[in-house]
């Protein structure tokens, strides 16, 4: 039956290819594609097909969509390509053989080849946008908190924005982390950019500041604004560390701290 496929798709690859591309272009989306893409690419793309599916090889598709995802095609385009290829090849079969029984078993060889191909391309697009998250999460958390070194063993960790659980780990981890790499001193935690300071955030705040003191470093925390020293006094809140109403006043004192 593969010598069956073979010999069709060999000598109706001309007819097979203005089909499949007459049913790429019937698609709004993947029309815009082809306009929009070099015809060399579409071209090999078709030619891939034609390989993977006479050669019974899922690779050569997984090695192009590697080079489409690169050239930011979309999945989509690649799926249903695999789609319009399928459906017009076995209409040029259905077309051209007389035989009930050998275009049903032609239909199953070609849908096995299809179901087979389209999987591996959603798990190598699965994994490739996977990887990308990944990357993506490690530089927002690496940007979430920086450590950032100023004075020979001082670093200033700037927070901006809300803290939310999840958030507020990722900070802790940078901080334990930044000390050690840094060996850091002294750490000013520089909390002008966090527009809320509560019982949780105040607990955080105090919690990883225990943390750093058994690394051997002291934070201290800057950026108390009045409004902010106004609600941990309401709530009953101390911080049980040295903090500074701004950044200046927090690096002057640990300058002082260090030429004793």
């Amino acid at each position: 039956m593969d010598q069956y496929i073979n010999r069709v798709v060999t000598e109706y690859k001309t007819d097979l290819y203005h089909r499949w591309k007459k049913a790429m272009t019937s698609e709004k989306d993947t029309y815009i594609i082809l306009e929009n893409q070099d015809s060399l690419l579409t071209e090999e793309l078709f030619n891939t097909l034609i390989l993977s599916i006479t050669s019974k090889a899922t690779e050569v598709l997984t090695q192009f969509l590697k080079a489409v995802l690169d050239r930011d095609w979309m999945l989509y385009y690649m799926t249903f390509s695999i789609q319009a290829f399928r459906k017009e090849l076995l209409k040029i079969i259905v077309s051209k053989e007389q035989e009930a029984e050998k275009v049903v078993s032609v239909y199953d060889e070609v849908s096995k080849w299809s179901d087979l191909v389209m999987r591996h391309l959603v798990q190598v697009g699965t994994n490739a946008w996977n990887e990308q998250f990944l990357k993506q999460k490690q530089a927002v958390k690496e940007l979430t908190a920086p450590m950032i070194p100023v004075f020979h063993e001082v670093c200033v960790l700037p927070l901006i924005g809300d803290i939310s659980d999840e958030r507020a780990e990722t900070i802790k981890e940078n901080l334990l982390d930044g000390i050690v790499h840094y060996h850091c001193q002294y750490v000013l935690v520089d909390i002008t950019g966090v527009p809320i300071v509560d019982t949780y955030v105040s607990n955080y705040l105090m919690q990883a500041t225990e943390a750093a003191k058994m690394l051997g470093s002291e934070c201290i925390i800057v950026g108390i604004r009045p409004e902010i020293a106004q609600t941990l006094v309401n709530l009953g809140v101390n911080l049980n560390v040295k903090t500074f109403s701004n950044l200046f006043k927090g690096i002057e004192h640990v300058l002082n701290k260090s030429e004793k």
